[in-house]
């Protein structure tokens, strides 16, 4: 089966194309950055999401569409609203369309935790925007489609915003032990691989029409976080603090807060939780600039 990645030279798009490559499955990609080192079961369309030529070409011979694409910088959507809901929101309008006119059997569309959080900024208002035009399109056009909101995901390949890469950089770079928010945070962290090797699983007809949280199982206090990231850093500089929330951010994760009707696919926080880090702290550490 050939698939769709639109915005797959992206943190989550271009772990989702190394694993999808894997399960013997055949890629397009949609994105305005060529990635590196590209397998040969995939394709890549140079493009943008808001135009309709560059999502008809890139759709084409495709069953299946996962939109990862769109604007996820809280900072930025903040200072960029009307960039952010044309991009994000307009964007998708665009995909819904193509995706109708060309008998698409389902689209998967990256959320986020946010949509359920009084923070986020425009990037929350556009994932929220996103999330309901979808959901009617499935009523009028028939469109199966499967909603996921990812927590907090890490790994190799983030941005330099990413809060453990952030941590991490800080160090490497600046020899500066912060985290930027208050000790009080707490997240549900999850692996990038487990969190694209979950989203894979929503194709089965059994996520059709559904909203799915992904992250992880176990609320972890950013206290603590820090204290095992000393640990793999071999630091003794005490870790700062901002003294206040940072901007566009949740200080909790919103689903410790408040439970929804939601099927929740938690991935659990094995082990191997700190081994993931240290892997991703020797790769930035080989490839600092």
């Amino acid at each position: 089966m050939r698939v769709l990645i639109i915005g797959g030279s992206g943190f989550l798009g271009i772990h989702l194309a190394e694993e999808l490559a894997k399960k013997g499955y055949k890629i397009n990609i949609l994105d305005i950055k060529k990635p590196n080192n590209l397998n040969k079961s995939v394709k890549f369309f140079y493009g943008d999401m808001t135009k309709s030529k560059s999502v008809i070409k890139a759709i084409k011979n495709c069953k299946i569409v996962f939109h990862m694409g769109g604007i996820s910088d809280i900072k930025y959507s903040i200072n960029n609203p009307y960039k952010t809901i044309k991009i994000n929101f307009m964007g998708t309008m665009n995909i819904l369309d193509i995706c109708i006119k060309k008998k698409i059997k389902k689209l998967i569309f990256a959320s986020t935790i946010y949509v359920k959080s009084t923070q986020g900024g425009f990037y929350k208002v556009s994932k929220q925007c996103c999330e309901s035009i979808i959901k009617e399109y499935s009523k009028r056009f028939g469109l199966n489609y499967c909603i996921i909101r990812y927590g907090s995901v890490y790994g190799i390949g983030s941005s330099v915003n990413n809060g453990i890469t952030k941590i991490l950089n800080n160090f490497i770079k600046k020899k500066k032990f912060h985290y930027d928010g208050t000790v009080k945070a707490k997240r549900r962290f999850i692996f990038v691989k487990d969190a694209v090797n979950t989203t894979i699983k929503t194709i089965d007809k059994k996520f059709n029409n559904k909203s799915v949280l992904i992250t992880g199982s176990k609320l972890m206090n950013i206290k603590n976080v820090m204290k095992m990231i000393s640990e793999i850093l071999k630091t003794n500089l005490k870790p700062s603090y901002k003294n206040k929330q940072e901007l566009g951010h949740y200080n909790i994760n919103p689903y410790s807060l408040k439970k929804e009707k939601i099927e929740n696919l938690y991935i659990e926080n094995k082990k191997n939780f700190r081994v993931n880090i240290q892997n991703l702290y020797e790769h930035l550490l080989k490839n600092k600039k």
